[in-house]
C-alpha cells in the first residue's frame, strides 16, 4: 500500500470538471510539477472553504496529497485574483484560450517552467491593463510557438531565404510565413497591414505592447490566422474560441 505525500507547489488552474455531487477535477499547472490533475472535494457545497479554489484563472499555493499517481488539493492559499478577467467577456475569451492553448501544449507531469512565467504575465496583463489585452494574447500565441519549436519567422520567406514580393503568405504545413513564389496549397494570405502589427508585436517586450494600435479587424483576422495554424501544429480544435 503507498503511502501519502504532501507537496506545496505554486499553480495556475486551468481547467475544472463536476465529479459526483460535491467534488471538482481540477487541471492544475504547477511551476515545479507541471500539469498534473488533482480532486477538490467538497468544494461545491455552499458554504465550503474551498469554493473559490475550484474555477480557473486561480493562482495560489496549493497543498496536494499525492498517493500513488494521484492527488488531492488539501488547502489553497490565494496569491493572486484574476476574478476581472471573468467580469469582462472579451477578456474572459482571451484568457480563456490561453488557458486552453496552455492546457494542450502541455505534457502530464513535465515542467515547463518558461510557459508558467510567460502564461502568468499575461494573466495579470489582461486582467490589470484590459487595453493592451488583444495584442497580449496574440503576442503570447508566438511565445507558444517558440517554446514548442514552432518560432515563427518574419524577416525573410523560410521557403528561399528571399524577401517577401507583393504576397505574404502563412503556409500551414510549414507553419511560417513564406513569399508569392513558395507558396504551397494549405495557406492563407496575410494582409501588408496585418503582417506588419504581426511582426511588430513579436519584436516588442510585453511590458512595450501598449505603444501598439490596431483595430479590431486586424486583431481577428490575425487571431484566425495563429489559431488555425496552431490547430493544424497541434491537432486540436480550440473551444473557447469558438
Amino acid at each position: 500500500m503507498s503511502e501519502s505525500l504532501e507537496i506545496i507547489t505554486n499553480a495556475i488552474v486551468l481547467k475544472t470538471v463536476n465529479y459526483q455531487e460535491n467534488d471538482k477535477i481540477l487541471t492544475l499547472f504547477s511551476v515545479d510539477l507541471g500539469k498534473i490533475t488533482a480532486g477538490l472535494k467538497g468544494c461545491r457545497k455552499q458554504n465550503a472553504k474551498l469554493k473559490f479554489a475550484g474555477q480557473p484563472f486561480v493562482f495560489g499555493e496549493f497543498k496536494l496529497i499525492k498517493k500513488g499517481d494521484k492527488y488531492t488539493v488539501a488547502t489553497v492559499s490565494e496569491i493572486e485574483s484574476f476574478f476581472d478577467i471573468c467580469q469582462n467577456w472579451d477578456l474572459l475569451k482571451i484568457g480563456s484560450a490561453m488557458l486552453e492553448i496552455s492546457n494542450i501544449v502541455l505534457n502530464e507531469g513535465e515542467p515547463f517552467p518558461n510557459l508558467f512565467v510567460t502564461l502568468l504575465k499575461c494573466l495579470k496583463q489582461i486582467a490589470f491593463e484590459t487595453n493592451v489585452a488583444k495584442a497580449v494574447f496574440i503576442k503570447f500565441v508566438l511565445e507558444i510557438f517558440s517554446g514548442t519549436g514552432y518560432e515563427m519567422q518574419f524577416d525573410k520567406c523560410c521557403q528561399c531565404g528571399g524577401a517577401f514580393n507583393t504576397h505574404i503568405i502563412l503556409d500551414f504545413d510549414l507553419g511560417n510565413l513564406v513569399c508569392g513564389l513558395c507558396k504551397g496549397n494549405n495557406c492563407l494570405e496575410i494582409q501588408p497591414a496585418n503582417y506588419y502589427v504581426l511582426k511588430l508585436i513579436s519584436k516588442t517586450p510585453f511590458d512595450r505592447l501598449s505603444s501598439i494600435k490596431f483595430n479590431d479587424k486586424i486583431f481577428y483576422e490575425l487571431v484566425d490566422a495563429l489559431i488555425s495554424n496552431f490547430e493544424f501544429r497541434f491537432g486540436k480544435k480550440l473551444k473557447s474560441l469558438s
